[in-house]
């Protein structure tokens, strides 16, 4: 017994414990849980003679060997090695050790593989295998199949091929795949020259940090999707320029990849008839990337999303085959600090939707770019925590339609320059929502659609914004739009096309959704270009607005809804506690006003509304309007007030102007 030389356990003096069969051949069982295998071995019966517990290590010994199958010992065979004498006659080995979890070791040294045709799934899922040797020569050469061979070998740590003839292998689909500590691994000269399928190779291979594969030749593979994913540990890669010749799918094949590395495919060929490049370098790590000129940017998944790279110019890039929505989401997630773009990269694009979302550049400059058919830019800049000024000035803007969350959770945007638009009516709800950084912003001469809610709000550092030059006319929706702009002193509305329906709410609630909201630092409103037909704004909470401008004919259309059944101006003024004068009287009829100039506490003049139907909400109406002293209530055609709750805290109140029929009215004056 002392011949045997034991791989990974060194040359010891071993005592036999049993003797049985397996596979078909002579196993004979040594202290330690050392297996011998020898004879003629065609992989079929089980194990008899001993125990299979007992088997650690397996040695294959003068053995002609027609099929393998080791499953018996799958859960306790963690070495196995290949000594003298042995003669492969099977030319599949597919499989063989798939599965065997706790197999650490095995060498293949004193193994004639040169009958192979296929090693797919070899050693599949071999989650601690931590080492293989394969012979010095007569090994591969004729393996068409390696797809999966290595796949999720976790614990493997370097591959040696060098002595291999690897040039007919045709398939090496996920061969490397989630080998997660792989560092090492080196391939023999013309590897690989009739693959055709590569997809996944190195898929996870995290650990990998100079990968040289010059050896290897992959022009004529068809399909190298994701082909680097996940590759994050890599500083140095060598590729032969053809490697994408043939190639019609490289989606992905750079997702994941790098580790601050440079990539230079400058003088690479590529078929973009063909090619599908979806996601080519998305989550890439690099320190550079240079590109083909021409290099055709096309529709698909976003080939840049995610990427981390200091400057990134695409200036000599191909844009002008990406129609329609190919552009959505292409920057998405995306760390660079310099991005340059050339003129016409949007020239047949419809929508930018998440084109830079939750990007984490600090400054983009579009000034050439054209938007000239970019109809949809919602969600372009959302959550761009890092973005601080956007230059749109020269850009056109003529299709835009739909500029919802544009700039959505930019809080440190400080200043955009919006570029003109053509007339078409833009929806822009939430566009600077969450701006807390925006200081000001002047609107050119755009025509707002139905949507504007929320649009500045939670914009708390915001304090100018000039619409001046917009038309608002067709505005309906909006509710929240300078929700807590808590900074804002200046606010420019159009002179002749401001809103029309504003204030106009949606729920069942009596009271419109309030547009200035928490508005605290605004003092002077001009809202002379608005008119008010369905429902009006509610200026609850300006506590420092003095003075409010309405047009003499605001009101003059004023008229309900068609699925309302009141006219309300509830809340109007609440919390107004500076405001001296509102006029009202052009409205034609009001139905409910329970709060609506309560905390008016400087209010000193109060025309209201010729008609009033007030019924059991008149409630708290003029609470605490402490600088009122007159109240003419002379137009109102029915109101019930309890207590009262009508008038607590006029403390100047001295007239109240009661109706002509006085059974109108049921209150009773404060004490």
């Amino acid at each position: 017994t002392d011949h045997f030389t034991i791989y990974a356990i060194g040359e010891q003096s071993l005592n036999v414990k049993a003797s049985g069969t397996w596979m078909g051949g002579d196993a004979t069982l040594y202290e330690g849980g050392v297996c011998v295998l020898s004879g003629t071995i065609d992989g079929s019966g089980d194990l008899a003679g001993f125990d299979a517990s007992e088997v650690t290590s397996v040695i294959v010994e003068n053995a002609t060997i027609n099929g393998m199958n080791f499953s018996s010992v799958a859960s306790t065979m963690k070495n196995l090695s290949f000594g003298e004498g042995n003669v492969l006659n099977t030319t599949d080995l597919a499989g063989v050790f798939s599965g065997h979890v706790i197999l650490e070791t095995v060498d293949m040294s004193g193994l004639d593989l040169s009958r192979l045709r296929s090693t797919a799934d070899m050693f599949n899922g071999c989650q601690n295998l931590r080492s293989i040797t394969f012979p010095e020569t007569n090994g591969l050469h004729d393996v068409t199949h390696m797809n999966f061979m290595f796949y999720d070998c976790r614990s493997l740590q370097s591959l040696d091929f060098s002595g291999s003839d690897l040039s007919n292998v045709c398939v090496t689909r996920r061969m490397f795949s989630d080998c997660e500590n792989l560092s090492n691994l080196v391939f023999p000269d013309n590897a690989f020259d009739a693959t055709e399928l590569a997809e996944y190779m190195f898929y996870g291979c995290n650990s990998l940090t100079d990968l040289d594969l010059l050896n290897c030749d992959f022009s004529n593979c068809e399909d190298l999707s994701y082909l680097f994913y996940g590759c994050k540990g890599i500083t140095n890669l060598k590729l032969n320029n053809d490697t994408f010749a043939s190639a019609t799918n490289a989606q992905c094949a750079f997702q994941s990849f790098g580790n601050g590395c440079g990539l230079d495919l400058s003088d690479f060929t590529f078929n973009y008839d063909v090619i599908n490049i979806g996601g080519l370098f998305a989550s890439a790590h690099l320190s550079s990337l240079k590109l083909p000129i021409g290099f055709r940017i096309s529709s698909g998944a976003p080939q840049f999303g995610g990427i981390e790279i200091p400057t990134l110019d695409l200036s000599e890039c191909d844009f002008t085959k990406i129609t329609g929505y190919g552009f959505d989401n292409m920057f998405a997630k995306s760390n660079i600090n310099k991005l340059i773009l050339p003129n016409d990269a949007f020239e047949n694009a419809d929508s930018v939707k998440f084109f830079f979302h939750e990007a984490r550049m600090t400054e983009i400059d579009l000034t050439n770019c054209n938007f000239e058919n970019v109809n949809d830019f919602s969600y372009m800049f959302q959550n761009c925590k890092n973005l601080e000024h956007v230059n749109f000035s020269k850009c056109r803007f003529y299709s835009a339609k739909n500029m919802y969350k544009m700039f959505y959770g930019c809080d440190r945007l400080t200043s955009v320059d919006l570029p003109d638009m053509n007339g078409n009516a833009v929806n822009a709800d939430n566009m600077f929502t969450g701006c807390t950084n925006l200081k000001r912003i002047v609107f050119p001469a755009y025509k707002f659609g139905v949507y504007l809610s929320n649009m500045f709000s939670g914009c708390t550092q915001i304090e100018s914004v000039d619409l001046s030059k917009t038309d608002l006319r067709t505005s309906v929706y909006m509710g929240g739009m300078f929700k807590d702009c808590v900074s804002l002193k200046e606010l420019k509305l159009p002179k002749e096309k401001g809103f029309q329906n504003a204030g106009y709410y949606h729920g069942s609630d009596s009271s419109p959704e309030p547009i200035f909201e928490n508005c605290v630092s605004l003092e002077y409103l001009d809202m002379t270009g608005c008119k008010f037909i369905y429902d009006f704004p509610t200026f609850e909470g300006m506590k420092n607005l003095k003075k409010l401008i309405f047009a003499d004919d605001a009101f003059k259309d004023n008229k309900l809804f068609s699925n309302h059944s009141y006219i309300s101006i509830a809340k109007m003024f609440k919390d107004c506690e500076n405001i001296e004068s509102i006029d009202l009287s052009g409205l034609n009829s009001v139905t409910y006003t329970n709060s609506a100039f309560e905390n008016c506490y400087n209010l000193k003049e109060l025309k209201l509304p010729s008609s009033f139907q007030w019924p059991d909400v008149f409630s708290n109406a003029f609470r605490n309007c402490r600088s009122l002293t007159e109240i003419d209530l002379s137009n109102v055609n029915y109101a019930y007030s309890q207590g009262g709750v009508l008038f607590v805290g006029c403390d100047s109140l001295e007239t109240v102007i009661t109706p002509q029929c006085s059974s109108a009215l049921y209150f009773s004056l404060p004490a």
